[in-house]
């Protein structure tokens, strides 16, 4: 048997072994509604060209047989963020698995997290002695149609100075409570978190009732390229607690 004879014999069959790899999708956040996350991913390319995407939401499969552009608006809530990957599958059950981002809906405004009061200025609320880590306790901030630096890897520092200090330009600026936040940056929308202990609390001066500003805020990031600047300024409100007869 000749070349031609075995070239003819093996001609009906398909092989797979000269495919290139199937290679996974490009994701990336395009942007999001009140209610609407979307989402694109590049085509992929190798294995047999006959592709089925799947989008990953938070580790689990969430929705088979997508193409681009996605609009993902089942079970999104605001001020949540959510993990998507794409998973690519060909018909020879090849799959391969783009890279991971990070989306949020936008949230209604700047503030949140209950202890931050957007209809004064953003002010910052704490009791003295309590903790403020989660629910509505935990300080949070959202900034809206953010134009600056990528905040996208970064970090960034609450600084709590005091009123008197803060006002006493020759007094220097040495903080009072440095607390390290959470910054989560998604298309033009910042997140910020930053819980507060009760044993951190409890180190600041407070007034009586909480009339009066007792401190002056920071939210100071940093890229991470190592650029640092100042998000938002804000006054604080730092209450006393009533405590117990010993």
């Amino acid at each position: 048997m000749d070349i031609l004879d075995l070239l003819n014999l093996i001609s009906p069959f398909t092989f797979t072994g000269g495919l290139s790899p199937l290679s996974a999708p490009v994701l990336q956040f395009v942007y999001s509604t009140a209610s609407t996350i979307r989402l694109s991913w590049t085509d992929a390319s190798g294995g047999d060209g006959n592709y089925t995407y799947t989008v990953n939401r938070d580790g689990s499969s969430h929705a088979t047989g997508q193409s681009s552009p996605y609009d993902d608006s089942v079970g999104v809530s605001s001020g949540v963020l959510y993990s998507y990957t794409v998973t690519v599958t060909d018909g020879l059950a090849s799959t391969a698995v783009s890279n991971a981002i990070v989306a949020a809906l936008p949230f209604d405004g700047t503030g949140g997290g209950g202890v931050v009061d957007v209809d004064h200025g953003d002010r910052l609320i704490l009791v003295r002695g309590d903790d403020h880590t989660e629910g509505d306790r935990l300080p949070a901030w959202t900034i809206l149609d953010y134009a600056g630096p990528s905040m996208v890897g970064g970090t960034c520092v609450l600084r709590l100075l005091r009123e008197a200090t803060y006002t006493d330009q020759d007094d220097g600026d040495n903080a009072d409570l440095e607390v390290d936040a959470t910054i989560a940056q998604t298309g033009t929308t910042i997140r910020i978190t930053a819980p507060i202990t009760s044993a951190q609390s409890e180190t600041l001066k407070s007034a009586a009732g909480g009339g009066f500003k007792t401190h002056q805020y920071q939210l100071r990031a940093t890229t991470s390229a190592g650029r640092v600047h100042t998000l938002l300024f804000g006054p604080v409100w730092v209450t006393r607690s009533i405590e117990a007869p010993v």
